[in-house]
C-alpha cells in the first residue's frame, strides 16, 4: 500500500541470531522489526544510524532503560512496543514508548487494536482486580478459529466471551494492570513450585530487571542430583532438590552476591533464587529472544558470598591455617 519494500537479512552462520548488528551497520532501512534481546546487543555496539526511524518492538519484556539507551544513541527514533500471539494474528496490542511519561521498570505493552479486546482473568475466568496477576485473555475478530487437528487444545484454549459473545482465546501469558500500563509478566507454565511453594519465574525476572545495573535477566529452575561425590545441576524432571538460577548480564560493576542483596530485601525467603550467575551476554535464538536451553550450568564455586578471604586472627585459627 506504502509502495515500500521489505528487505531480509540472511541468516548467519558464524553467530546465528546477531543479523540484526549488520542491519544497523548498513543502515539501509526506516524501519526494524526486532527483540528486546536485540536491543541490548545494540546497546553494547554504540549505534549511530541516519536512514533507521521506526523499532517494533516483540517477543519479551522491553525494558525502559533498554528503551532510553536506544533514544539516546538515536534521537528522533520512535519505538513501539507491540504484544501478541499468533493465535491472534500476531500483534494486538501496541504502545509508541514516551521518556517523558513511561517511568516504570519496563515499557507498557499498549492498548488493544482495533476489533480487539484484552482482560486479565482468573483460573475461573473471573476478572482480576488492578494490580493483581492473572492470565492474559484476547477476543475479537483477529482471534484464530481454532488449531489444525487439535480438538482438545482447541477445546482448552478457545471459547467465547460471556459477556460480549467474541471469540477468546487463552494466551497463557501471566499479567497484571498497574498504574502506569499492564505489566507483562511472563507465562502460566513459568509457574514452578519449590518446597512446595508457588513461584512465578516471570516475577523473579521483572524485579531483577528494576535494578538498575541489569540489561537482562531470565530465571530458570533446574534440579540438584548427586552421584556420589560429583554433582551436576540440570534442568530435568527427576528426582533431585528443584532450585532456581537466576541469570544476568550488566555493564555496570554488579557481582552476584550485589544482586543478591538487592533480591533479598524485595523476595520472601521460598522466591529468592539460590543460585546468581553473570553472563558475558544471554544466548539468543534464530528469532531473537533469550534461548533458555542454551543457558549454562551453575559452577557450584562460592564466587557469590559477600565475603572472600577473612585472615587467622587467633593463635589456634593461625596454627590451622598454616597446617592446611
Amino acid at each position: 500500500i506504502c509502495g515500500g519494500k521489505v528487505r531480509v537479512y540472511p541468516e548467519s552462520d558464524e553467530s546465528p541470531g546477531l543479523e540484526v548488528l549488520s542491519v544497523f551497520a548498513e543502515d539501509q532501512v526506516d524501519v526494524v522489526k526486532l527483540t528486546p534481546s536485540h536491543m541490548e546487543l545494540l546497546r553494547q555496539q554504540d549505534v549511530h544510524c541516519q536512514q533507521i526511524s521506526k523499532l517494533i518492538v516483540g517477543g519479551e519484556e522491553l525494558k525502559t532503560q533498554t528503551a532510553r539507551a536506544m533514544l539516546q544513541a538515536i534521537p528522533g527514533l520512535q519505538i513501539y512496543n507491540e504484544y501478541g500471539p499468533t493465535e491472534a494474528t500476531v500483534g494486538c496490542m501496541v504502545h509508541r514508548y514516551d521518556p517523558d511519561k513511561d517511568h516504570g521498570s519496563a515499557v507498557p505493552i499498549g492498548t488493544p487494536a482495533a476489533n480487539t479486546a484484552i482482560y486479565i482473568r482468573d483460573q475461573y475466568d473471573q476478572p482480576v482486580p488492578r494490580g493483581v496477576l492473572g492470565e492474559m485473555v484476547v477476543a475479537g475478530r483477529g482471534v484464530a478459529l481454532e488449531y489444525w487437528n487439535r480438538p482438545d487444545l482447541s477445546a482448552q484454549k478457545f471459547g467465547v466471551d460471556r459477556v460480549t459473545g467474541q471469540r477468546q482465546y487463552r494466551t497463557g501469558d501471566l499479567a497484571r494492570w498497574q498504574a502506569w500500563g499492564m505489566e507483562f509478566l511472563g507465562r502460566a507454565d513459568d509457574q514452578v513450585k519449590i518446597r512446595g511453594a508457588r513461584v512465578e519465574l516471570g516475577e523473579i525476572e521483572a524485579l531483577m530487571l528494576e535494578h538498575p545495573d541489569v540489561d537482562s535477566a531470565a530465571a530458570v529452575l533446574k534440579v540438584h542430583v548427586s552421584d556420589g561425590a560429583s554433582e551436576e545441576p540440570r534442568s530435568s524432571d527427576s528426582n533431585g532438590e528443584p532450585y532456581v538460577v537466576a541469570y544476568f548480564t550488566s555493564d555496570a560493576d554488579l557481582g552476584p552476591g550485589g544482586l543478591k542483596r538487592f533480591m533479598e530485601s524485595r523476595l520472601p525467603s521460598f522466591m529468592l533464587p539460590q543460585h546468581f550467575a553473570l553472563l558475558d551476554r544471554m544466548p539468543l535464538t534464530q528469532n531473537g529472544k533469550i534461548d533458555r536451553n542454551a543457558l549454562p550450568n551453575p559452577a557450584f564455586s562460592r564466587e557469590d558470598l559477600e565475603t572472600r578471604y577473612v585472615a587467622a586472627t587467633t593463635p589456634m585459627a593461625r596454627q590451622l591455617a598454616t597446617i592446611w
